[in-house]
């Protein structure tokens, strides 16, 4: 399994965590479920690293297309 998928699921399952014992003491949940909601979002969608794409130093997958087009403007 790849690494940052894993940490991904980690991510989420501690936001699930979270939320069940908040909502296990009635602590505003109301606020908390969207909240929860955004976070497990934010945390699965966020662009990933490219790093079997040839871009090793860390870029991400924009930044290579965005290099990539500006090399093909020149």
């Amino acid at each position: 399994m790849n690494k940052q998928l894993g940490i991904r699921f980690a991510l989420v399952a501690a936001v699930v965590a979270l939320y069940l014992v908040a909502s296990h003491y009635n602590f505003h949940n109301s606020v908390l479920a969207p909240a929860s909601v955004v976070a497990v979002a934010l945390i699965m969608f966020w662009p990933r690293r490219d790093q079997e794409g040839g871009a090793g130093d860390g870029r991400s997958a924009r930044a290579e297309l965005h290099r990539a087009q500006e090399e093909a403007r020149r």
